[in-house]
Parts: C-alpha cells; sequence; structure tokens
C-alpha cells in the first residue's frame, strides 16, 4: 500500500491546507489534473476530458500510521493510548484489543 493507491495527488494537496474538522470545496483545473495526477483520467472514465474537477472533501480527523517494519508490508496505528509507564509484571492482567483491516475490509476484531 502507498500514498499513489489511497489517495490521488489532487486530494492530497487539497488534505494538506485542511485543518481537522473543516469542509472544502475545491475546483480544480483541467490541466493541474493532467500535470499531476495522470492516471486520473483511467481510473474515472465518466469526467469529460478538459473540464474542471470539483472536490468536495470533510477532514473529520487525523491519526500516525506507523509502518512497522520499515517495508511497506505492515501498517498499524494506536487506536486509544494506555496511561502511565509502569510495565506488567508476569502475574498482572493485560488486555488488549486488536482490529485488522485490510484494503478496508474488517478481517478481525
Amino acid at each position: 500500500m502507498s500514498d499513489a493507491e489511497t489517495m490521488t495527488a489532487v486530494v492530497k494537496r487539497i488534505v494538506q491546507t485542511m485543518k481537522k474538522g473543516e469542509k472544502a470545496s475545491t475546483r480544480v483545473a483541467a490541466d493541474y489534473v493532467i500535470e499531476n495526477d495522470p492516471d486520473f483520467k483511467t481510473r474515472h472514465q465518466a469526467n469529460i476530458a478538459g473540464e474542471s474537477l470539483f472536490v468536495d472533501v470533510h477532514l473529520k480527523g487525523l491519526c500516525t500510521i506507523h509502518d512497522l517494519y520499515k517495508d511497506k508490508s505492515v501498517f498499524y496505528k494506536t487506536l486509544k493510548r494506555g496511561q502511565g509507564t509502569a510495565s506488567p509484571y508476569f502475574d498482572c492482567r493485560v488486555t488488549l484489543r486488536v482490529k485488522i483491516d485490510i484494503d478496508g475490509e474488517n478481517k478481525l476484531d
């Protein structure tokens, strides 16, 4: 999974300028789309060539996603961070919630 597969160059540029909770309606010139996102035509064949693109985005929140092995094979994000710095001992009870999504489909919760 890479940035190019999950978010187009046009949407990525719009989101970079937004704040959490903001809504944006943006008109993108056809020249900008062709120059910065050449694969747009093949992904969205219904769009008429040479016509402006209108994008509505509502940025609900942001989260950090980490690359576990630094090779883009396994990504994770912390849903809820615990408090304190103590490490559990062998007689401590520890609960853990694991949720696995693969390509947007929930496999384990």
